[in-house]
């Protein structure tokens, strides 16, 4: 892959991926490659690690691969935890397995979920066997079963958020889905702004993983009446849920891992929203130079945490969207240089929080306004943002990009270079 370098008001210059048509899903590989889907139906890998190529800076960028995957627009992505399988899914209704073993993909499995398939996540994987859930248009969680070894892919069972009981024979449209880290449960969010859990530790065969017969789903958590749930969201170690609500509102759950029966823990105490004092500005600003320095300091913190006492459903952290009154586009859990686990949002701008609530940077804008956003599941600090229009973008601290790109500060004084009216006169 060969970046290029764009020069950016809110940025020192930063690689992106030119060329390509807006993107509708992105996926970061466990080892740093990226997977992007677009509204074409393709889907484009990239090598993210590659040096960047031409010393002149005039290649466009290349994708290491390109997949003719689906026949209409590609909804979610999502790589194997050995990264040598991709899942796509697809408003045609299309569920399909890539594998990545050779030295061109292929294509391992398909199934046809018969609905619009809004969501699609790996859960366990084998040598022979893969379990995945996708999620439709009409709310149906449906987990797969796919035969890697080119036998019969099929719909295993479907999956009911647990305040679906009570209804009936009416049950409740799931909204979003997530995976543990260690695919032990999966947690739905319902249409009523209920968030549920389900065991998947019965296997239904060797080596294979599937809800428990005997188990039923618990609520881990309830959302305001009327608030729905857009997006959920597990942190890297998989204690933390993140949950991307139509209140603009961003609410963090700590999901317990001491005891597999407990739900969630109470947090340790409530601060209400306040401006930084000197020390917190001080540290806030430490912080945006050490890992974000492209970003600047806030001078408000728009987070919330739970007081003592408080019930096991209630959330330990709230961000909301104050400053813009809009909804969160996008969020995911990132990592700074610390290696301290923040969040991440995106909005009109760029805003990042540590797990106290305090804001401690934001970019005003970003470039073309923005639609997704992914993280690195490593610790090398980048976050790619896909724009409403435009090539993709990188954003990361100026020290880690001309340690990850040692080619860039040559392209940026090509970009730069002007000749002078005297240079070549002899």
């Amino acid at each position: 892959l060969v970046f290029i370098a764009c020069r950016s008001p809110l940025a020192p210059p930063t690689p992106t991926l030119g060329g390509v048509p807006v993107a509708s899903a992105v996926s970061f590989h466990p080892f740093g490659s990226i997977a992007i889907g677009h509204a074409d139906g393709q889907v484009l890998l990239w090598n993210f690690y590659s040096r960047m190529g031409s010393e002149s800076g005039t290649i466009k960028p290349s994708p290491e691969a390109v997949l003719a995957a689906h026949a209409r627009q590609v909804t979610a992505l999502d790589w194997s935890q050995c990264g040598r399988m991709l899942l796509s899914s697809s408003v045609d209704g299309c569920v399909r397995l890539w594998s990545l073993r050779g030295a061109r993909p292929t294509l391992s499995a398909t199934i046809n979920c018969g609905d619009l398939v809004v969501d699609a996540q790996i859960c366990h994987s084998t040598d022979e066997q893969m379990l995945a859930c996708a999620l439709t248009c009409s709310g149906k969680a449906l987990l797969l079963e796919l035969d890697l070894l080119g036998g019969r892919s099929e719909i295993a069972t479907t999956v009911e958020c647990a305040d679906s009981l009570p209804v009936g024979t009416c049950a409740v449209p799931c909204v979003a889905l997530v995976f543990s880290s260690l695919s032990s449960h999966l947690f739905l969010a319902s249409a009523l702004g209920g968030i549920s859990r389900i065991s998947l530790e019965s296997p239904l065969g060797q080596d294979r993983r599937g809800p428990a017969p005997s188990s039923t789903p618990s609520i881990l958590a309830s959302l305001p009446p009327a608030v729905k749930v857009r997006q959920l969201r597990i942190s890297r170690d998989g204690r933390l849920l993140l949950v991307n609500s139509s209140d603009k509102t961003l609410r963090v759950f700590p999901i317990s891992t001491a005891c597999p029966g407990e739900a969630l823990r109470s947090s340790p105490g409530r601060v209400t929203s306040r401006g930084p004092t000197t020390s917190a500005r001080d540290v806030a600003s430490a912080v945006v130079q050490e890992s974000w320095p492209w970003m600047k300091p806030a001078g408000l913190d728009h987070g919330k945490e739970i007081s003592h006492g408080c019930d096991c459903t209630s959330p330990c952290l709230e961000l909301k969207n104050e400053v813009e009154g809009e909804q969160w586009k996008d969020c995911c859990f990132a990592q700074a240089l610390s290696r301290a686990e923040t969040v991440v949002a995106v909005g009109a701008g760029l805003y990042q929080w540590d797990l106290s609530g305090t804001l401690i940077a934001h970019a005003t804008s970003c470039p073309n306004g923005a639609l997704r956003i992914a993280s690195t599941p490593r610790h090398d600090h980048f976050l790619l943002v896909c724009p409403e229009r435009g090539p993709a973008q990188f954003w990361a601290p100026a020290r880690q990009l001309e340690d990850g790109f040692p080619s860039l500060q040559r392209l940026i004084e090509n970009a730069e270079y002007e000749e002078r009216e005297d240079e070549f006169d002899l």
